[in-house]
């Protein structure tokens, strides 16, 4: 998957752009007396500053993207004229357990986002994946160290030949 991560990522991309200029439509053209909230100049900027990053460095970009699902999410930005989220849970007494909450166009790019870049945040929080960050060409290898509880006999003589 990690051969088709950059056209799905600019696809995605090219996806948000054309939503914001329904959008526009929608806005200027449909509705007399629409008014864009903050939500909606998200909308245009961090899409555009993603697409400036593709220009700029495919690290910052694949980041750039990621962040801009994450908040539309949340409802952060919204290429809609009306900003809506969904929510699906329960409630324990007064607790409430959300099991979703989120725009479900944007939590469907996130999710597609998710799986063609999971590789490309393994190591996010390490000093190691910050400081190539803008200069580094291939993900970082997951690795898996498994421990052994009980040695064999054999394994033990070997070890006392070595010392």
């Amino acid at each position: 998957m990690q051969k088709n991560r950059h056209t799905i990522n600019v696809l995605i991309v090219i996806f948000l752009h054309i939503l914001t200029g329904g959008l526009f439509i929608d806005l200027w053209w449909f509705s007399t007396n629409a008014v864009m909230q903050v939500q909606h100049y998200l909308c245009v900027l961090l899409p555009l500053a993603t697409l400036v990053m593709l220009f700029i460095n495919h690290n910052l970009f694949n980041l750039m993207l990621g962040i801009t699902l994450v908040i539309g999410n949340f409802g952060g930005l919204s290429c809609f004229h009306e900003i809506s989220t969904s929510y699906v849970g329960f409630h324990i007494g007064p607790l409430p357990i959300p099991l979703y909450y989120g725009q479900p166009l944007y939590s469907v790019l996130l999710l597609i986002y998710m799986l063609f870049n999971k590789e490309f945040y393994i190591g996010l929080v390490t000093k190691e994946y910050w400081q190539g960050f803008l200069h580094r060409t291939k993900d970082l290898e997951q690795v898996i160290t498994i421990v052994k509880a009980k040695a064999t006999e054999a394994e033990h003589k070997k070890n006392e030949n070595i010392l």
